[in-house]
């Protein structure tokens, strides 16, 4: 059957379709797929559009070769084919359970952005690095706890001065200082030691009324 004939059955282009992305290199790089729906042109590929927009936000979310996605037609013609996220499995796969009461972006490699209305959670998984850029100020304001568990190192660039207002800050294990430690109160150390520079000092028990414990210099 030829496209020419196959564009006058109107009929054909007014439901939608499930259809195999065969590639997503767009050479027009709009965000098209080249699609395959077997019950509309059999073997043959064509074109589908990117709608993953909702308002003024692109949603860039390019399925890969071998993904299931809806296809239908705006004009009822093979040349406007619009493709959308609503696939489903065929040709005998298994079909993903989906959890209505959350919703996300999954990929095959494990990375995930998850919403759970159940739980009022939300869940954002990184299988790799995770980056996150401020051009101007960041603010974080948590009402409860924060845990950070870290296996490995932590690391800040300051440039400017750290503030920390808290009743108490417990430092369990060596704390190492290289410069000067100003103290307007009661420092206080139960079992360990202080670094100050290449130097390492025993701290009293309760050592009161020192407002100044600078780095001991070379030789002493």
């Amino acid at each position: 059957m030829s496209t020419k004939n196959l564009i006058k059955k109107e009929n054909k282009f007014q439901k939608e379709y499930f259809a195999k992305v065969v590639s997503n290199d767009d050479p027009l790089s709009r965000g098209r797929l080249l699609v395959i729906v077997e019950t509309l042109m059999g073997k043959i590929p064509f074109w589908t559009n990117c709608t993953n927009q909702i308002g003024k936000v692109n949603l860039q979310l390019i399925p890969e070769p071998g993904d299931i996605v809806t296809v239908k037609f705006k004009n009822k013609d093979i040349y406007s084919g619009e493709w959308e996220l609503k696939g489903s499995p065929v040709d005998g796969t298994e079909e993903k359970k989906i959890d209505p009461k959350k919703y996300g972006l999954y990929d095959e490699q494990g990375n995930c952005i998850i919403i759970d209305r159940a739980t009022n959670n939300i869940v954002i998984t990184a299988m790799n690095d995770y980056n996150v850029t401020v051009k101007n100020c960041m603010n974080i304001i948590v009402t409860k706890d924060i845990t950070m568990t870290v296996n490995g190192n932590v690391t800040q660039n300051i440039t400017g001065t750290t503030n920390i207002t808290c009743p108490i800050t417990n430092i369990i294990g060596e704390l190492h200082v290289t410069g000067t430690i100003t103290s307007d109160t009661e420092v206080t150390n139960s079992s360990k030691r202080v670094s100050l520079g290449t130097h390492t000092h025993a701290v009293p028990q309760s050592s009161s009324g020192t407002k100044e414990s600078k780095a001991p210099t070379s030789g002493t």
